[in-house]
């Protein structure tokens, strides 16, 4: 029955072009639906392939993907993408590829912030939404016997704490360096709403393209600003303040597991009492390093993972775009 129900939410999705928000139990429900409706053999593959307990599904991510061929012109793909994040909010669609983020891991629990600060919306004191993030690495590789990686967390924001409630989200998005590190564990770095674009030259035709893309959808691609987290839950017409930067990273007490891929790290069975990030803002410093310029506010508390074709090719983070 949760499945039909599903099915029919999709349905009325593309009845409606204007968004109306959802419940934290009906995306729950995306992400962890073992057997999605597909309608074609490429698909049916890909879902069989999360559907492997011996092994996790792997999407190579090149600059072959970010184009295609229609009547003899080339259309960029990656380009049409970064338009779709900023201007539509939908939680999830019945299917969409992440050209650059494409492995991932999806987590559930909730956002709380526990200190007192000059900012509105979710991040005042006090406040606590229920929350679904995915972990991700940019481009192909996600071991770390294979090179440098980079990571990624995309949060939704549901301010609510009943599941079943309608409302409309907020969603943001950190990476540690784009074109990746070698840090051994996801746990082990901090990421940023504005994160520096590194350096791999295994990558870098790859990473030049998707920066030219992007840079067509918004006047700065490596920033994502926080308005939406700080509007949330005001009345209309109400003076919000976002902070300028956030940061995220593992609580200090979280324990580091030795996994090669970092979903399997991530897995929320090796966290009996949960996985924790500090969230921090700043609006003198982006760097992550700098100790002193840093406010704590709170966390996020996750209690439930899954690795999923609904996480990875239906679950969507609208992108909020930069303002004059």
């Amino acid at each position: 029955m949760k499945y039909i129900t599903l099915l029919l939410s999709l349905v009325t999705f593309l009845a409606h072009a204007e968004y109306q928000g959802s419940s934290f139990s009906e995306v729950e429900a995306i992400i962890l639906n073992p057997s999605p409706i597909v309608d074609n053999y490429k698909q049916i593959k890909e879902v069989k392939s999360y559907q492997n307990p011996e092994k996790l599904p792997h999407y190579w991510v090149h600059s072959g993907n970010f184009t295609t061929k229609q009547e003899g012109k080339t259309i960029d793909l990656l380009a049409q993408d970064a338009h779709r994040t900023i201007s539509e909010q939908y939680d999830y669609y019945p299917r969409l590829e992440k050209r650059l983020h494409s492995n991932g891991i999806c987590l559930t629990g909730y956002w709380e912030i526990t200190e007192p600060s000059e900012y509105t919306g979710y991040f005042a004191q006090g406040k606590k939404a229920l929350t679904i993030v995915r972990a991700s690495a940019a481009l192909s590789n996600t071991r770390t016997d294979n090179g440098k990686r980079g990571f990624g967390l995309a949060v939704k924001l549901f301010p609510t704490e009943n599941p079943d409630e309608v409302v409309k989200t907020a969603n943001f998005f950190t990476i540690d360096v784009l074109l990746g590190t070698l840090a051994k564990h996801y746990l082990d770095v901090a990421m940023t709403n504005e994160p520096d674009a590194g350096f791999d030259l295994s990558n870098i035709l790859t990473g030049f393209h998707a920066s030219m893309a992007l840079s067509k959808a918004d006047k700065n691609p490596m920033y994502r600003p926080l308005y939406p987290v700080a509007e949330l839950g005001l009345a209309p017409d109400t003076a919000s303040k976002a902070p300028t930067w956030i940061k995220i990273q593992a609580s200090s007490n979280m324990p580091r597991i030795d996994q090669a891929d970092f979903r399997d790290e991530l897995d929320i069975a090796n966290y009996p009492d949960g996985l924790s990030f500090d969230i921090y803002v700043s609006d003198t410093t982006k760097d992550p390093k700098a100790s002193d310029d840093w406010q704590y506010l709170g966390m996020i508390q996750l209690d439930q993972s899954v690795v999923s074709y609904g996480c990875d090719r239906q679950l969507h983070f609208a992108h909020p775009k930069i303002r004059d």
